[in-house]
């Protein structure tokens, strides 16, 4: 028996007796030190095979692009061989057959970091993550490929992503959400609170308007408009940074300022979704005349209608925020996206509903880990009702 891995820096075939399993190795290609999996030991020398033998008691590992494409099971031996033809780039996410949170493919496969597309002359790294796998015709997916994971022979979307819905548990969405929350809680709660201080702001001058008077109220008014701008333009950069974390990719603090390129869209998806909002209010301004009863009535007919019709559209703004839609070609996704996840979205909601319920009782203090949480949620629930993110 022997024990096959991949040199994680040359990504050099390597064999060594099952009899070495635990101790440290070294690449006779490279030099590099590599850990045989197991407890540290003594290095022993490594002499390379003359092709890969699979084992099935190797882990399997899935490929995911940011194309939507999923690959695998395959074998490490089998990843080698695509990083030497040069078939995995270097933010590819590779992750364990039972894992659904997946890591870069430089980390498995550090020479990617330098290595250079011969085309174009760019790193890899910076290049959107693609496998050019040779069974796969990405314009119709099919049956032929043996790679390609049963969840990426969907439909794809003629926009500009690979929209596939699908129906998923909502117990899926909040293991997955509360696995990456306590792995990124800090970050979280910094982006929460930096949204916070601004609503704070505003709230403050809002006071301040209400007992002064003057021309002052006008500036005061204007720098409100600003205000609300910034916290839209800093929500879009978490929802960003919520859609990273999902995907396993790596993010950063200084993503919640990276929502700009999206806010005029958001804007006019703000719009047009405001448009029946006006018309709402402005028929309970007209029953005005009628008894208080009455009006109450229609005001919660009306609310009702409006949350049922957000539980069809709630996809809209993720399409856009995730660049898969444009805001008018969003609604009719979102209708695909919702129908068949219907139930799975009004369980969401009143989960929404507790969760924020529970921070206000904790004196409040709740809302700044209940607010991150509910929007990881749902950036979770796009992902997978899309098919972008497969659960365990």
């Amino acid at each position: 028996m022997s024990i096959e891995f991949i040199c994680p820096q040359c990504t050099k075939q390597l064999r060594v007796g099952d009899e070495n399993a635990g101790r440290k190795a070294r690449c006779p290609q490279c030099d590099t030190i590599c850990q045989i999996p197991a407890a540290e030991a003594e290095v022993v020398e490594l002499f390379p095979t003359t092709g890969p033998k699979p084992s099935a008691a190797q882990p399997r590992y899935f490929i995911d692009s940011v194309s939507g494409q999923t690959y695998g099971p395959v074998g490490m031996a089998e990843l080698g061989v695509w990083v030497r033809e040069g078939r995995l780039s270097a933010n590819c996410l590779i992750r364990g057959e039972h894992e659904t949170v997946g890591k870069p493919a430089y980390q498995y496969f550090p020479s990617l970091m330098g290595a250079v597309d011969r085309s174009t002359g760019a790193s890899t790294a910076a290049r959107p993550a693609n496998i050019g796998n040779p069974y796969d015709n990405p314009t119709q997916p099919g049956p032929g490929n043996p790679y390609l994971a049963p969840a990426a022979h969907a439909k794809q979307s003629k926009s500009r992503g690979r929209i596939v819905g699908q129906t998923v548990s909502v117990g899926d969405i909040l293991s997955h959400a509360s696995e990456v929350f306590s792995q990124h809680v800090g970050l979280l709660v910094g982006a929460t609170l930096t949204i916070m201080a601004v609503g704070m702001i505003d709230s403050v001058l809002d006071r301040i308007s209400e007992v002064i008077e003057g021309p002052i109220v006008v500036a005061i008014f204007c720098l409100g408009l600003v205000l609300n701008l910034i916290q839209t333009w800093l929500t879009i950069g978490l929802v960003q940074m919520t859609l990273k974390m999902a995907r396993g990719k790596h993010t950063s603090y200084e993503e919640l300022f990276g929502g700009g390129r999206k806010l005029l869209p958001i804007i006019g998806f703000y719009l047009l979704v405001g448009l029946p909002m006006f018309a709402v209010g402005l028929v309970i301004f007209l029953m005005m005349a009628f008894s208080v009863q009455f009006i109450i009535l229609c005001a919660v007919v009306i609310g009702l209608l409006v949350l049922i019709g957000w539980m069809f559209i709630w996809p809209c703004y993720y399409l856009i925020v995730d660049d898969k839609a444009g805001v008018f070609e969003s609604f009719g996704l979102a209708f695909e996206i919702s129908i068949p996840n219907l139930a799975n979205v009004i369980v969401l909601v009143l989960a929404t509903i507790g969760i924020f319920i529970v921070g206000f009782l904790a004196l409040c203090i709740g809302l700044i880990f209940a607010a991150p949480f509910v929007s990881l949620m749902w950036s979770t629930a796009y992902l997978m009702m899309t098919g972008q993110l497969h659960p365990k």
